[in-house]
């Protein structure tokens, strides 16, 4: 399947689904972005620099595998001002301005973009102008280093682009706006993924501005009632840690029910204009389904008699027949909606079939 374009293809796409029949959303049967994250250089904690200060963005990637090398991955993003307005999918303040204005800034950006016309393609590490934008190529990693400039053009910096596995980003000019896609690596048999994102960070200027990455780790989840525990160990679990002397791993039955209870402590959300945030708790499981694939905090919930913010969700465990390895993979992600990501994962053992 060929790779989509940023521009325009990603509002096709939001409007229409094509192709094969889409999977259980909840399911992860490939290479998914489940966040993205920014820390402030020095204070990781903080998801909103400061103008003149550096942070960092990262993408969070799930995928079907039990370990997968970052070296699989490279991406293109262009760093430019989140627009005053857009409807679903947001494009460069820098882009709207080009082609709606007159002023001097607009003809650098106009003139600028010819240079991706020549299938500019991303295989190493580079930060390259475009006018008044910047395009990265990001090679063999998910993270990248940027700068707030002292006189910043807006509140918020927008990150667009595309992420490749097994591949590399081209870049190329499509209808007066870059457009990318993922060419694979010269001789290279292996299956080529990519997913278009965009995600913004929020520039503080005053200190009631600031925004705080809510941490991944929940205070509590439980698997039908009973405490689940991170993980222990440095790598994720094997299906030969499945056998029943492993009391770490919970032991599941085949398509059964079971209630998740994911609670956060309450300092993980915050006033904005003195109204709390609406947190999102994303769920996602390479095996069995959820009933839906997030739930909501919203502004007037109040914590529960722990103290604790927590949302609940139904899974159901595959059925005997359904095939995949016999440990299933759990991940939660926490987002406020202004930049701030966590993420966590918890694993669990299905019967031997």
């Amino acid at each position: 399947m060929r790779p989509p374009r940023l521009w325009p293809a990603i509002l096709f796409l939001a409007l229409c689904a094509c192709g094969d029949p889409l999977p259980r959303i909840s399911l992860i049967t490939e290479m998914d972005i489940f966040g993205s994250r920014v820390e402030v250089v020095g204070d990781e904690a903080r998801s909103s620099p400061r103008p003149g200060e550096s942070a960092t963005f990262a993408l969070s990637v799930v995928y079907p595998e039990r370990v997968i090398s970052d070296a699989q991955f490279s991406m293109a993003v262009l760093e430019c001002t989140f627009p005053d307005l857009y409807t679903s999918v947001p494009v460069c303040q820098e882009f709207i301005s080009a082609f709606t204005s007159q002023d001097a800034s607009a003809n650098d950006v106009k003139d600028a973009l010819p240079m991706l016309d020549a299938n500019f393609a991303c295989t190493e590490d580079a930060v390259i102008p475009i006018g008044p934008l910047t395009l990265r190529c990001v090679v063999g990693h998910r993270d990248f280093e940027f700068s707030v400039p002292e006189e910043v053009q807006g509140e918020r910096r927008l990150f667009t682009g595309i992420l490749c596995r097994n591949s590399n980003p081209v870049a190329r000019s499509s209808g007066g706006l870059p457009g990318f896609s993922c060419k694979p690596k010269k001789g290279s048999s292996a299956k080529v993924e990519s997913e278009s994102f965009y995600s913004s960070a929020v520039v503080a200027y005053e200190e009631d501005q600031e925004n705080q990455n809510p941490d991944g780790e929940p205070a509590v989840v439980q698997l039908d009632g009973d405490e689940w525990p991170v993980y222990s160990g440095n790598q994720p679990p094997k299906d030969t840690q499945c056998d029943a002397s492993n009391n770490e791993l919970p032991q599941l039955s085949h398509q059964t029910e079971y209630t998740l209870r994911i609670a956060y402590p309450r300092k993980a959300r915050e006033k904005v204009n003195g109204t709390f945030e609406t947190l999102r708790i994303s769920h996602r499981a390479t095996s069995g389904s959820f009933q839906r694939s997030a739930s909501y905090i919203l502004p007037d919930r109040k914590p529960a008699n722990d103290g604790n913010l927590e949302v609940e969700t139904k899974w159901t465990s595959p059925a005997k027949q359904d095939k995949g390895h016999r440990v299933i993979r759990f991940v939660f992600g926490i987002r406020d909606g202004r930049g701030g990501f966590g993420m966590s994962e918890r694993y669990a053992c299905r019967p031997e079939k």
